[in-house]
């Protein structure tokens, strides 16, 4: 298999570009009409699940391959919006980590995709909550839908799986690398 960062960029669109039933479940989870976090949400999982991508990229090949990679689809993906920024806000949260929180009952850990989650449903143009000012994301945050952030994280958790699954199985049957879940680390 050739392997480039074109090559690389190409690969996983196929499949990423086709509509995540599970964004339209969101109605039914939360039982309200919620079709205003449709496009954040669309765009916060191909934005998450590339960057999941990007990571394998870099491990398997490289930093320099993976910058490539990048570009391309922040190139090809402009037609959604702003691909570049969504990638940043999406690696600043992921920066944050997981947030462990000390209660009477013990700690409880909060996942890193409940910092994507609000950091996409604050700080994407398309979304209901978006803000530029980050003094009146608190207030934004009670303005949002009844447990739409555990709702948003946990479709991103399941698309960052997901991505490794189409991973595997595109790069094996492509004659590249194996990838685990321990590559995403």
């Amino acid at each position: 298999m050739l392997i480039d960062d074109y090559t690389l960029a190409i690969l996983p669109l196929t499949c990423l570009l086709t509509e995540n039933p599970e964004i339209g479940q969101c109605c039914v989870r939360t039982g309200k009409d919620q079709t205003a976090y449709h496009k954040v949400m669309r765009t916060g999982v191909l934005g998450y699940q590339l960057y999941a991508y990007h990571g394998l990229v870099r491990n398997q090949y490289g930093e320099k391959i993976e910058e490539g990679v990048r570009a391309y689809h922040v190139d090809m993906l402009s037609h959604i919006g702003e691909f570049g920024p969504l990638l940043a806000i999406i690696d600043d949260a992921v920066g944050i980590g997981s947030v462990i929180t000390s209660t009477s009952q013990g700690e409880i850990t909060t996942p890193v995709e409940m910092n994507v989650a609000l950091a996409l449903l604050l700080g994407l143009p398309v979304s209901p909550h978006y803000v530029t000012n980050p003094a009146r994301r608190p207030e934004q945050i009670t303005l949002m839908a009844p447990e739409i952030d555990w709702y948003f994280a946990d479709l991103l958790a399941h698309s960052r799986i997901e991505m490794l699954r189409i991973c595997e199985g595109v790069w094996r049957n492509g004659g590249g690398p194996s990838i685990t879940s321990s590559t995403l680390k």
